[in-house]
């Protein structure tokens, strides 16, 4: 079975994307927001930066994260306009993020040739998961 994303929003829970000034400024105008609102409301102060920014975690999780209403999924609220740090990072069953996800949703364990092992159950809900966020 191939492998893509399951939107299980660890990735969003372990990393806490950098972005560019232009891409702050770019997710700004497309929040409505003035660049120092979105600062003060969307980045990590404790970053010291001003060449680059940190999204903030709120809940442990980054801002944009939350519950869709259908499927269990997590989601990205800007995930058409993310950062670049966002669009670089690609979900693999070989990354321990991914790894993470699918043990904690269905139970399933990844082998070291990066095979998904998981009873027949197991991967058909996974499989269902994958055809769910594909409809989106």
């Amino acid at each position: 079975m191939d492998f893509s994303c399951i939107c299980c929003g660890t990735c969003c829970r372990q990393f806490q994307p950098w972005l560019t000034p232009e891409e702050a400024i770019i997710i700004a105008g497309r929040l409505g927001m003035t660049l120092p609102n979105f600062i003060s409301d969307f980045t990590d102060r404790r970053w010291p930066g001003v060449e680059s920014f940190l999204l903030k975690h709120v809940g442990e999780a980054c801002v944009f994260l939350f519950d869709s209403e259908v499927g269990q999924l997590k989601l990205c609220r800007i995930h058409s306009f993310k950062p670049a740090s966002c669009r670089a990072w690609a979900s693999g069953s070989h990354k321990s993020e991914c790894q993470k996800g699918l043990k904690n949703l269905f139970g399933i364990s990844v082998d070291s040739n990066a095979r998904l092992q998981g009873s027949d159950h197991q991967l058909l809900q996974l499989a269902l998961r994958h055809k769910h966020i594909k409809s989106l």
